[in-house]
Order: structure tokens, then sequence, then C-alpha cells
């Protein structure tokens, strides 16, 4: 029997729904149909038995009047994202560089331009009509592309958040064959940013490794080292206490060749002779940042204002302005 006798739903207008909702009525109301039985209807303060409600109302309204309100919001944000990409692709010369900074390729010409902005516009919509781990993979996958790195299989964590009060987002391990973690629920930067800020580090190692394999990976294992140095939660801290780097990295030696291994397994060999002489310059900031970088638990101020941090958070901030 369908459901008669909702609450009043008013000022429905172009782009904006109103719902009015009387609480007492609608208990009676759906108490009434056979939807609720009456012991769940009491709402006093108990949060658990308000969710009760909460829950069966949105159980209700996922089908008829409710399946059209949804329907209406949705449309809307589409049209909202088409109207955004209509606009960009109308001033292509300036999205071309933005791309080309965003993702360091002056190979990105106008048509190539054109077509990523379509795919981010299907990807966009995808956030609306889809769920969010899809839009996760679909924009990583996009992402990845546009950074250069093509069908190469970098590894994508997706995270749910345990601790709140934690400001991380995503994160990329220093040894590029670890992946990326991106967290699910993050609501302090969106998606669209901290993927391309992660891909930008991705992005950074490629290029440093590519300059100097051994001296990227040795500034790596030192960036482990300091962490845990500085941090007695870590769990290399009783290994490194009360030892040098020097020390250290001569105990980690055949991990570094190892871990040479696996990154040239995965990127190809290093190869210094594809890089410009503004990927070489931009190869020893990199190397050289790493080698003065802290831990954001430990001094946040310091972990931003690093030259690898500035970098990725420009990129993503740029990205995130544009398409966001």
């Amino acid at each position: 029997m369908p459901i008669t006798n909702f609450p009043k739903i008013s000022g429905i207008a172009k782009n904006n729904i109103k719902i009015t909702i009387n609480e007492k009525k609608l208990r009676k109301t759906l108490s009434a149909r056979g939807v609720m039985q009456p012991d769940i209807l009491d709402l006093s303060t108990s949060k658990t038995k308000k969710k009760g409600l909460l829950a069966t109302v949105a159980t209700v309204f996922s089908t008829g009047i409710g399946a059209t309100i949804k329907k209406h919001f949705q449309n809307s944000a589409l049209n909202k994202i088409d109207k955004r990409f209509d606009a960009l692709q109308q001033d292509l010369p300036r999205v071309k560089d933005t791309f080309q900074d965003v993702f360091m390729r002056k190979d990105i010409d106008t048509k190539e331009t054109s077509a990523m902005l379509e795919r981010y516009r299907d990807i966009e919509k995808l956030r609306v009509t889809g769920t969010k781990d899809d839009y996760i993979k679909a924009l990583f996958k996009e992402a990845k592309k546009n950074f250069g790195f093509g069908d190469i299989d970098i590894p994508l964590h997706i995270d749910d958040v345990i601790d709140n009060s934690e400001k991380c987002a995503g994160s990329t391990k220093d040894l590029m064959n670890q992946g990326i973690h991106i967290k699910r629920n993050r609501t302090n930067m969106s998606h669209m940013n901290v993927i391309h800020h992660e891909l930008r580090h991705e992005k950074q190692n490629y290029i440093a490794f590519n300059y100097d394999k051994e001296e990227y990976v040795k500034t790596a294992i030192k960036s482990v080292y300091k962490e845990a140095k500085s941090n007695k939660d870590d769990f290399l801290y009783d290994t490194v206490k009360n030892i040098s780097f020097e020390q250290y990295y001569d105990d980690m030696q055949d991990a570094a060749k190892n871990d040479i291994y696996l990154i040239e397994k995965m990127y190809g060999k290093a190869d210094k002779s594809k890089l410009s002489e503004k990927d070489c310059e931009f190869a020893r900031k990199c190397l050289k940042a790493k080698e003065s970088r802290v831990s954001g638990k430990v001094n946040y101020k310091a972990y931003k204002n690093n030259f690898l941090e500035k970098d990725a958070f420009h990129a993503g901030d740029t990205i995130d302005k544009l398409l966001g």
C-alpha cells in the first residue's frame, strides 16, 4: 500500500527544494502505515532512537518523492559541472598553461588539453553519481596518466580515517614502489587536491631517482633515519637512537640495492640523459630538500615550508582551483 499523508513539502523552486517535517505527524503517519513499530517511535533525548527514526525516514525517502528530490539535486550538480567545464573549454590557452605547470609537461598541446578536460568532466560527474571509491580510483588513474606515468602500476591504497585529529589527507613513500595512500573520508582537502599533491611527490621522486639513483635512495633512507631518531614512538627508534647515520646506512646497503632494483623494475632503468637541464635543477632541489625534511607531526611549519611540500601544495591547490 502506498504511503500517503507525507509531511508537507514546499518551496520547490528552480534550484531549491525546502522540506518541512512535522515530527509528530511523521511518527503517526509511518506507524499507521506499518512502516515503524510503535515502540521504535519513542523519541526521547536518546541519540540512538533519533538515529533510528532518521534511518527509517531515509529509507522511506529513498523511493517515490525522495528519489525525485535526489534526482533534482543530482541534475542541478551535473548542470553546474557542465557549465564549469564548458567555460574552461573556451579558455584553453590558460588551461593548457596550468596543465603544463601542474604535470611538468611542456608537450601538452591545445588538443590534448581539450581531451583532458572532457575526461575530468566525466570524472567530476562520477563524484555526483557514483561511489566515493569509484571517484577516487578514476581520478587517480587520470592524474597518474597526466603526470606521465601512463600504465605504470603505482599502488593506490584507499584508507579510512581512524583519528579525526590527524591532518594527513594522503601520503607518498620516498621509495616509489610502496605506492600512494589516500584517505577516503578526509575533509580538510578535496580528493582532487590531495591526489594531484601526492602524484606530484611521485614526480619529484621519479626525477630525482633518474638524476642520481644512489643519492636518491641514500636521502630516502636518511629521511627514515632522521624521523625515527626524533620520535620515540617510531618502531625504528631503538635501532637508531645510539648510532650515527653512517653506521645505519652501512647496515642498510643490501636494502638500498634491493630498493633500486624494485624501483627500476617498476619505472624502468634510471637514465639521467632523458632529463632536461630544468629537470636536473629540480632534482637537485628535491634531493637537498629531502636532507632537511621533517615530519609534520614534529614541526608542521617546517614541514610545509620544505621545498618538496611547497611544490606539491602548489600543484594540488592549482588544479583544485581550476577544476574542483
